[in-house]
């Protein structure tokens, strides 16, 4: 609560703008959805940004209204969006070493919380407006519900409270969301000892949480019709399908296969260190103390699947963009960052030196990744792009 009070008030005091073209654009919808009548917050129109001026019809209003509601209890409506994110990071970087808990060691677990903040494509994204850190969150928070409900049918109320988030934040994706929970759930059984009867509850948690997204998509319809007089479940199926089929003069299967391969060049880099260290990794000794024990493999088959699962759906879709497969990146960098603990005693080292330092470790590393992604976004410091 105190990192969030010290980013609220940087963000607040600062007038920080994004440079980022959709943060920029979300930012600035709130705004002005902020001085609406709560009644119109569905839908948003363009207000003359990006010269458009029609209904904002690329994702559901989820992502608004938050920032919208923080900015009618008086935060500075231009900033709100940018301090709902950081919320969104820190229920992230909780839920991640909730679920690590269930899988490896408390250190480990631990340590996930802290170093996959420092993964690139989390610095890159530690101050924006947009869609992605909303989503990771709620992945995790829909994956962190089925494995609790596995034991306790309560946490189902979780995994429906996820997949509905989603659904509002960034539409179609809650159906991602569900087949990841459907992954893990089948990768789970095999050590599962609860009753037969047990079982049965995240199964029905995800059936649940489908029957859900399906009974809002039709009432998020009928409300914006209500207030627009206008659909927008077509028109942004339409929209979305449309943009997904690009025409490129290769094949079909040359297509998909040049996606996959766009998508494994950003898991490399936007997850390194921990890529390539598992990588390098994978075919040696090190690769047999590694997956020794059955929990081992189980973690690591978990995060790897849920990671091929991502890229590999989002591979048939011929648009193409880093963002589209966010949460990747964190499954991959757990990945290689539990594999580096366990196959090098040298890092276990380091790793056992920063969180001497428990339990500040992780929101130093938190504060610290801030201000410097603050600082580099109103001083031209040095940075590297990566280009394939």
């Amino acid at each position: 609560m105190a990192a969030l009070g010290l980013v609220a008030i940087v963000l607040a005091s600062g007038h920080f703008e994004s440079a980022d073209p959709d943060s920029a654009l979300h930012a600035s919808l709130v705004a002005r959805l902020a001085g609406l009548p709560v009644s119109g917050w569905i839908a948003p129109r363009w207000w003359g940004q990006w010269d458009r001026t029609d209904l904002y019809r690329e994702h559901p209003a989820g992502i608004f209204l938050l920032p919208a509601v923080l900015a009618r209890l008086g935060y500075p409506p231009e900033q709100a969006a940018y301090l709902v994110n950081a919320v969104y990071q820190v229920i992230t970087i909780v839920l991640i070493e909730a679920l690590a808990l269930r899988l490896v060691s408390r250190r480990e677990a631990r340590s996930l919380a802290w170093i996959l903040q420092l993964l690139p494509v989390a610095f890159v994204y530690r101050i924006r407006a947009n869609h992605e850190q909303a989503l990771l969150c709620c992945v995790l928070a829909a994956l962190y519900g089925t494995e609790r409900s596995r034991t306790k049918p309560a946490w189902i109320v979780l995994t429906v409270t996820a997949v509905v988030a989603l659904l509002l934040v960034k539409g179609m994706l809650a159906f991602m969301a569900l087949a990841m929970c459907v992954v893990w759930l089948v990768i789970r059984r095999s050590g599962d000892e609860a009753g037969a009867t047990r079982r049965l509850w995240p199964v029905i948690g995800v059936l649940a949480a489908a029957a859900s997204a399906l009974a809002l998509t039709l009432i998020y319809d009928h409300v914006y019709r209500q207030v627009t007089g206008e659909p927008f479940v077509v028109p942004y199926l339409t929209q979305q399908l449309g943009l997904a089929s690009v025409q490129r003069s290769t094949g079909v299967i040359g297509r998909k296969l040049a996606n996959f391969l766009f998508y494994a060049g950003r898991v490399l880099w936007y997850a390194l260190p921990w890529s390539a260290l598992l990588l390098a990794m994978l075919p040696s000794a090190r690769k047999r103390m590694l997956l020794a024990q059955p929990a081992g493999r189980q973690a690591m088959g978990l995060a790897l699947a849920l990671a091929l699962v991502y890229v590999g759906l989002f591979s048939l879709s011929d648009r193409t963009a880093d963002r589209y497969i966010f949460p990747a990146y964190f499954f991959v960098g757990a990945a290689g960052a539990v594999a580096g603990l366990r196959g090098f005693s040298r890092l276990g080292r380091w790793v056992d030196k920063v969180q001497a330092a428990y339990p500040y470790e992780v929101v130093g590393v938190f504060v610290l990744t801030f201000l410097l992604a603050w600082l580099s976004a109103i001083v031209p410091l040095p940075h590297v792009r990566f280009r394939l």
